[in-house]
């Protein structure tokens, strides 16, 4: 069933925040720490991971009070966080409460926080929320730089990063660079330049504090990064998402089905406060006003992607952008840049004669490109004529708004000039719930799925969901979700995740005809689950034939764990996934990597013997294995870092086979393996955290930390 958008029936929320957020509380309950995830995607590290925000200190209100009451609590703390962050960093240049309050109003009901909420991208929007403070603290440290404020500043970035998204805190610290430059440079130049040098520095080492705080998870997810399908950067992934014309429009129209531009792309901020920010940027003399400027100008380049040449020597001297794939997610930045500019305009009114023109001037401007993209588009606008006249209507209204605002008030009486101070407020007022109607009008997503209660009771009726490791599932993502196996505790091929490991995701491709190394590498190609019966090495037990409308279940499907008594050497992952796609016999001959070969050795003149699985849970396995002669146990399960073996007792090595499986050297006769998973990177973390949380700690309390840093 397809509703309409709403935070909690959204894409992410439904596929990504709410099983993870199920699978965090279930673990934690039945007390056990989710280190590792067996639930999805053959098996991947789940604390390690920071997308999953399970470290962010707000979350365990969704362990306390359920997910959904969870979120709605945690959603209302961030957005009153987004509202007092962005009127403090307004009222740092303004005394007008009224503005600065409805310019925040105006931040947080801006699509790149609204869309992206009724998208279900929860945690992403979190993490937006906190930009405003961020910008603040970077301001008053570039004005004022003391000690309490630089360590204020890094708290808040680590928090921020914390939350769940890197793009975020990465955009946060491009904002807070180019909005600290604008401020900071201006004559004379030698002490500008001085000044910026100091303050460019401050602000990098606050960040790197901001990570080295938040370390425990860091230093693991950057172990994650590493074994990960996005090991590589490319200037093509790093420039998808960008910006095309249709979608620059959502600066001046909302979403609808004439404009149905995604949450993506939507940088909707209402007619009135695009008027405002464009009018506010002719005060460029202002170095508040240049910050915010420079702030724009950047991000819109970076959205624009490789539609400029810029975007080629942005991604070179631009520490991250490589990293990222964030052209139309710079949209924020260019939101609350000219949001912020509206805000101070709306609050330091200068002369009368000097702010009409450009209120005429900035109409004019955005009424030209309105009717040149009508034109552009008359033969096929959905809308016709009446998108037109509705727009240039809520032009008129903002226009005739702004005009009233910034007039004089000399020798009104009140009533009249509250009256005329009531329509600029009213307009953005009407604008944000047509915004807000619209969103509700978009097509809706699934949030249903009532196929994986089908999947479940079926394996439960034929005793499948008794055996100790989870019964693996493939069905495609309209019909099961790729991470329902973290709710309904069976096991998926395939996870919805913005990290996948690098050898399942070429496995699964290179099995399915599929080239691996696609720009959208969240989503794994569809021809995976199409091809899932016919490969045998993932031990499937329900699928979905092509054309059938019934489910298919193996009672013996291909070997969880087994026994091989050959072994061949390949140099690398990629070569024994490429054997294995080509039908090379790999559960009797295990594929070996020649780094990861020694002290192995088989019998092959020997049968292969037997193993059972008696125990499976998240961070173990216990196998029991008779084996005539030495052999490889081989265990269909991701092989990661961190992975150790023992047999009887004793520690022996749990290295990588047939690509992407576990595998362990098992002696002749009878013995108890023993898989366990300890997080790599954990204890590392753990002290550059506590180092850092002392030394944060000793420069706050320090004497003078207070006191300016003077030259």
């Amino acid at each position: 069933m397809a509703v309409r958008p709403t935070p909690f029936a959204g894409l992410d929320f439904v596929r990504i925040s709410e099983p993870y957020l199920h699978f965090l509380g279930d673990s934690l309950r039945q007390g056990e720490m989710p280190w590792w995830n067996p639930y999805a995607s053959l098996g991947r590290p789940f604390l390690a991971d920071l997308q999953t925000a399970s470290f962010y200190p707000p979350m365990l209100l969704t362990v306390v009070l359920g997910v959904r009451a969870g979120f709605v609590a945690i959603t209302f703390l961030h957005g009153m966080l987004a509202l007092l962050g962005f009127t403090k960093l307004v009222q740092t240049w303004s005394d007008s409460r009224p503005a600065a309050w409805g310019g925040a109003l105006v931040f947080l009901f801006s699509a790149p926080l609204l869309a992206r909420m009724q998208a279900g991208q929860v945690n992403y929007v979190y993490s937006l929320c906190y930009l405003p403070l961020v910008l603040g603290l970077a301001a008053r440290y570039a004005q004022a730089p003391t000690r309490r404020g630089w360590v204020g500043l890094a708290v808040v970035w680590g928090l921020q990063l914390l939350s769940c998204h890197p793009q975020v805190f990465w955009l946060s610290a491009l904002g807070a660079g180019l909005f600290v430059t604008g401020l900071v440079l201006q004559p004379p130049w030698p002490a500008a330049l001085r000044a910026w040098v100091r303050t460019a520095g401050g602000l990098v080492l606050a960040c790197v504090a901001g990570m080295a705080l938040i370390g425990f998870v860091l230093v693991p997810f950057a172990g994650l990064i590493g074994q990960s399908n996005r090991a590589v950067p490319s200037l093509a992934f790093s420039a998808s998402f960008a910006m095309s014309v249709d979608h620059w429009m959502s600066l001046f129209t909302t979403a609808s089905g004439t404009m149905a531009t995604n949450w993506e792309y939507d940088i909707h901020l209402s007619v009135a406060g695009l008027i405002g920010g464009l009018v506010a940027l002719t005060r460029w003399r202002e170095p508040v006003i240049r910050g915010a400027g420079l702030m724009i100008i950047v991000s819109a380049l970076i959205m624009a992607g490789e539609a400029t040449p810029f975007f080629g020597l942005l991604y070179k001297i631009l520490p991250g952008l490589a990293s990222f794939r964030v052209p139309a997610r710079a949209g924020v930045l260019v939101v609350l840049g000219l949001v912020f500019a509206a805000s101070y305009l709306a609050g330091t009114k200068p002369s009368h004669a000097s702010t009409r023109t450009p209120v005429l001037l900035a109409g004019l401007l955005v009424a030209a490109l309105v009717v040149g993209y009508y034109v552009r588009r008359l033969a096929g606008l959905p809308g016709g004529p009446s998108w037109l006249i509705t727009q240039l209507v809520w032009l008129a209204a903002s226009v005739g708004g702004w005009w009233l605002w910034l007039g004089r008030n000399d020798g009104q009486s009140p009533a009249v000039s509250r009256s005329r101070r009531l329509l600029l407020p009213a307009v953005i007022a009407g604008q944000f719930a047509l915004a807000i109607w619209s969103l509700k009008q978009l097509p809706g997503f699934p949030v249903e799925f009532p196929v994986e209660t089908v999947v479940q009771e079926a394996l439960h009726r034929r005793g499948l969901d008794r055996s100790a490791a989870p019964a693996r599932v493939c069905l495609p993502p309209d019909m099961i979700r790729d991470n329902s196996g973290m709710v309904r505790r069976y096991a998926t091929l395939t996870g919805f995740e913005s990290l996948s490991l690098q050898r399942v995701w070429v496995y699964l491709h290179r099995a399915a005809g599929a080239e691996p190394n696609h720009a959208f590498n969240t989503t794994p190609d569809g021809r995976i689950y199409a091809a899932a019966e016919q490969m045998n090495a993932v031990s499937l037990t329900v699928s979905l034939p092509a054309g059938s409308s019934t489910l298919r279940l193996n009672a013996q499907p291909d070997p969880r764990a087994y026994l091989a008594t050959r072994l061949t050497l390949v140099p690398d992952a990629a070569t024994a996934i490429a054997r294995m796609v080509a039908g090379h016999r790999f559960h009797e001959d295990v594929l070996v990597e020649e780094p990861f070969a020694a002290g192995i050795s088989v019998t092959p003149e020997k049968p292969a013997g037997s193993v059972s699985i008696p125990r499976f849970s998240l961070n173990s396995v216990e196998l029991d294995v008779d084996s005539p002669g030495t052999a490889v146990l081989v265990v269909a399960e991701a092989w990661y870092p961190g992975w150790r073996a023992s047999i009887d007792g004793r520690d022996v090595p749990c290295r990588p086979v047939n690509g992407w499986m576990r595998g362990v050297a098992v002696p002749a006769g009878h013995s108890l393996v023993r898989l366990r998973y300890e997080q790599e990177g954990r204890l590392a973390g753990l002290a550059v955290s506590a180092a850092t949380a002392l030394l944060l700690l000793g420069i706050w309390r320090s004497r003078g930390a207070e006191t300016t840093v003077r030259e």
